[in-house]
């Protein structure tokens, strides 16, 4: 053989790369994952894969959730229990970690099958083991679980579910200030990460944000690690107020007379603890609407300057201002939007709360002046000066319409301002009051103004516009937690069900309501479809609205 014959070696390790990339290039693929590079000599990440979101058949969504896989490959023999055992550096292991859902892949090649194991799980096995592995120069990664395609839409969907809580988590605590600077402690026993000092510090410090942020869960989740024992007033009034937005009313309202008020430190949480008292009892049966109402009053006079007060008063003003004959409830929000704005970005939320009421307000007021131009219109046609008063009230009715479109038109620009905000509850209330006003408007047409078989098609699809509005709502309602405005929102569809006298469909919608209240314990609502059920009418403020259209509307002595 000829010097010029003699050639480098394609070793058998060399091979076994080849292959595990053709079955991990097999296994990552369209329309679930995108490969995005293969490296070598990178300190132990063999290839870094791409969640993808399948669309339609025309192409896909990258996300950037991206993680790392290191892999190996062998021709051993598998243990005893049909598990693999590999060898990697330490400080690889350390290296995966830095990266989250970081991947080990072992490839047999007398098998030709793939099996994994997440970096997380091989550091939770070794720390159990107490700490000399820390010293090691090399680990064993164990691999047990076979990676096929039910596998990899697993990892799929896991992906899916993780990195956007923890890009939630993330956004959330640092709309707040809050650095994790601080060093958490394993405990081995558990095998979780747990620092009771902390995890009070945060809970105490900016609880009550991070909920009012939408991450509820979060602080359940952290409350859980602290004994029962070492919670505080203000961690305990932390837990009530998580309980309440994920409408565990009945944990939220014990867990709240589990102290008293005066050991609270500050005005704000005390008067946190007012306001939920006050809903929890309305939510669980225990008063009534005009003891709410009382309440409510209360509560804004008592701790006038707190976040509390305002909410207190909000909730006093859209109930005062839905029937009001003139503007001032309106004003009144309006000038605590004012407020609101005045105090930063922190109080974002609570603005946009305020601006929903204050839409809310707008809309009666305008319903006000339509019903008094129809009222007003058949009274002069009664009296024969219809003709006369033509041009005036012509001009009247062009201006309230142009309103009434710029109502809309400025109620979905917020709709997009709150969808901005990234906080789905205030989205879904949003909708919830658009919603309303769109049942209202609908009811009260139909008992003012002439039946127009020409607008039938048209109202039926704004009603099915309506419902579909709601059900976004409902889900959005059910994704924060939020399960006693979720079962308003449905009260609402059963509203739109029965302006399109589809009342079977009503009352059917109305039996789910109440089992689902009664399941969490949200008793006014129970009872609210339970009197739907029996045959009461679940039109809410128009309802008993005489129609223009009766003979006796109209008497003159």
């Amino acid at each position: 053989m000829s010097h010029l014959d003699d050639y480098p070696k394609r070793t058998s390790e060399h091979i076994g790369e080849s292959e595990s990339i053709q079955a991990i290039r097999h296994l990552f693929k369209d329309p679930h994952f995108l490969i995005r590079k293969e490296e070598e000599n990178d300190y132990g990440v063999d290839l870094e894969i791409e969640v993808q979101l399948p669309v339609n058949k025309e192409g896909t969504q990258p996300t950037n959730i991206r993680f790392h896989v290191q892999l190996k490959s062998s021709t051993k023999d598998a243990n005893k229990d049909d598990s693999y055992s590999y060898p990697v550096d330490r400080t690889n292991l350390n290296y995966l970690l830095n990266s989250p859902r970081s991947l080990y892949v072992f490839y047999s090649r007398e098998s030709s099958k793939c099996y994994y194991r997440w970096a997380e799980n091989v550091l939770v096995e070794y720390e159990k083991t107490g700490a000399n592995w820390r010293k090691q120069d090399s680990i064993t990664v164990r691999f047990a679980d076979l990676l096929d395609m039910s596998a990899v839409i697993s990892i799929h969907a896991q992906m899916l579910s993780e990195a956007p809580r923890e890009r939630d988590l993330r956004v959330n605590l640092r709309r707040q200030g809050i650095y994790l600077y601080g060093q958490f402690n394993y405990d081995a026993t558990t095998g979780d990460l747990t620092n009771v000092d902390m995890i009070l510090d945060i809970l105490c410090k900016h609880g009550l944000s991070i909920c009012a942020n939408g991450n509820a869960a979060l602080v359940l989740d952290l409350i859980g690690k602290v004994p029962p024992s070492s919670l505080n007033a203000t961690a305990k009034l932390t837990k009530a107020y998580a309980s309440y937005l994920m409408s565990k009313c009945g944990i939220a309202f014990e867990t709240l007379n589990s102290y008293n008020i005066s050991d609270l430190s500050n005005e704000n949480d005390r008067s946190l603890h007012s306001y939920l008292i006050a809903s929890l009892k309305k939510s669980i049966g225990l008063c009534s609407q005009d003891e709410f109402l009382e309440e409510l009053k209360d509560i804004a006079s008592t701790y006038s300057n707190s976040i509390s007060a305002i909410y207190a008063k909000l909730e006093k003003l859209r109930y005062d201002g839905i029937l009001a004959k003139n503007d001032t409830p309106l004003k009144e929000v309006q000038s605590l939007m004012t407020t609101i704005k005045g105090k930063g970005k922190t109080w974002l939320p609570l603005y946009y709360q305020s601006a929903i009421v204050a839409f809310e307000l707008r809309y009666f007021l305008l319903q006000k002046q339509f019903r008094e131009q129809v009222f007003s219109f058949r009274i002069m046609e009664n009296m024969g000066l219809a003709e006369i008063t033509l041009p005036q009230r012509a001009l009247d009715a062009k201006n309230l319409a142009e309103d009434m479109k710029k109502w809309f038109q400025d109620f979905e620009a917020l709709l997009k301002e709150c969808n901005t905000l990234g906080i789905n509850a205030i989205v879904a209330e949003g909708l919830l009051v658009f919603c309303s006003c769109i049942i209202q408007e609908t009811l009260t047409h139909d008992k003012l103004v002439p039946p127009d078989p020409d607008l039938l098609i048209n109202r039926r699809a704004q009603i099915n516009r309506t419902i579909e509005r709601l059900e976004h709502a409902s889900r959005l309602f059910e994704v924060t937690n939020c399960m006693e405005l979720k079962a308003r929102a449905q009260l609402l569809i059963v509203e739109a069900f029965w302006l399109q006298n589809e009342k079977d469909n009503a009352l059917l919608k109305a039996s789910e309501i109440k089992r689902f209240a009664q399941r969490n314990g949200l008793v006014d609502i129970c009872n609210r479809a339970d009197r739907i059920i029996s045959g009461e009418s679940p039109i809410d403020i128009f309802d008993k609205l005489p129609s223009i259209f009766d003979n006796n509307f109209f008497t003159f002595e």
